[in-house]
């Protein structure tokens, strides 16, 4: 069948499947290249029949254009730039077993290309770099359940730092927070005389939060949200290599390669030697907070461990 090739080169779609095969012909019975996941964004370059010509580990592969949805080009959608094609290594790895199992193996098979390289130039396992994206953000920089808009968390301690405490009323008709545990009993409400709504968990809500807090303080409201697969604070962007946390946002919004770039710039020496030496309660600390560091430390070794393994059992 003849392959046509499509003129728009920002076409994109994402998967719609839990999972989906690529494969180097646009036929179900051709040999497979490898696996794309739900959520996945890839570029189109070609259209033949019912089956999508993709760009796929450097290479191009075919997928069935029934389990994909074209994104709209529309930049309101925070549509990343590129796929993840470019980022995939060769190898990949079975994605079978338990959660953790999957979860690893998925995020190495989403971007151990570019994983494998910054770990070689930072002197760093992979495994504990998979390992923090895993705990950070299951390995996803952008939200298929959202339009794919990029995974945030909005902080509302942060947002009473860098605007609440110098607004007091305002805030504390909008926002809530536990004073002894900051980080904990987050609300909000659009209207002062609505009902309190938890949002955590849910990316449309969090979306909601932070649009509302830019109407506020644009800039105070992006230094109050952990962004992307990296999870990496907005008022943290000087370390991440940004100016301010609006430049920081529009960069991560471009993709994950942007993202997971700006984690490395963002690991202090302290936290690279605390990965290096296996300290992962150490890096949590520096990390995520001295709060949560044995529950951030004990998932980060979980993942790292497994990971190791599958390396092992793949050799």
């Amino acid at each position: 069948m003849e392959t046509e090739v499509r003129e728009e080169p920002w076409l994109m779609c994402w998967v719609t499947a839990g999972q989906l095969k690529v494969r180097n012909a646009p036929a179900r019975d051709a040999p497979e290249l490898g696996i794309l996941h739900h959520g996945d964004a890839v570029r189109i370059v070609a259209k033949s029949g019912q089956w999508y010509g993709i760009e796929f580990a450097d290479q191009e592969g075919f997928i069935a254009a029934r389990y994909v949805a074209l994104a709209d080009p529309n930049p309101g959608r925070l549509i990343p730039v590129s796929g993840n094609g470019s980022l995939r290594p060769s190898r990949q790895f079975p994605e079978t077993g338990d959660a953790t199992t999957r979860k690893v193996a998925g995020t190495w098979n989403r971007y151990g290309k570019l994983l494998a390289r910054l770990s070689d130039e930072y002197r760093m396992d992979v495994a504990c770099v998979v390992a923090v994206l895993c705990v950070e953000s299951s390995g996803q920089g952008f939200s298929a359940s959202n339009d794919g808009r990029m995974i945030i968390r909005f902080e509302n301690h942060k947002f009473w730092q860098f605007w609440g405490a110098e607004n007091i009323a305002h805030f504390q008709r909008h926002y809530r927070f536990n004073s002894e545990k900051r980080w904990t009993g987050h609300q909000w409400r659009d209207n002062a005389n609505g009902v309190w709504r938890r949002f955590h968990g849910d990316q449309r809500a969090e979306w909601e939060v932070l649009i509302h807090g830019m109407t506020l303080d644009r800039e105070a409201a992006l230094k109050s949200v952990s962004m992307g697969a990296p999870q990496i604070m907005g008022f943290n962007h000087r370390a991440a290599g940004f100016a301010s946390a609006a430049e920081m946002f529009s960069a991560f919004c471009e993709g994950t390669d942007r993202q997971i770039e700006a984690m490395f710039r963002f690991m202090s020496a302290k936290m690279l030697n605390c990965l290096r030496d296996d300290d992962f309660s150490g890096f949590a600390a520096l990390y995520n907070g001295s709060g949560q560091k044995t529950k951030y430390g004990q998932w980060i070794r979980r993942h790292c461990d497994r990971f190791r393994e599958i390396q092992t059992a793949q050799q």
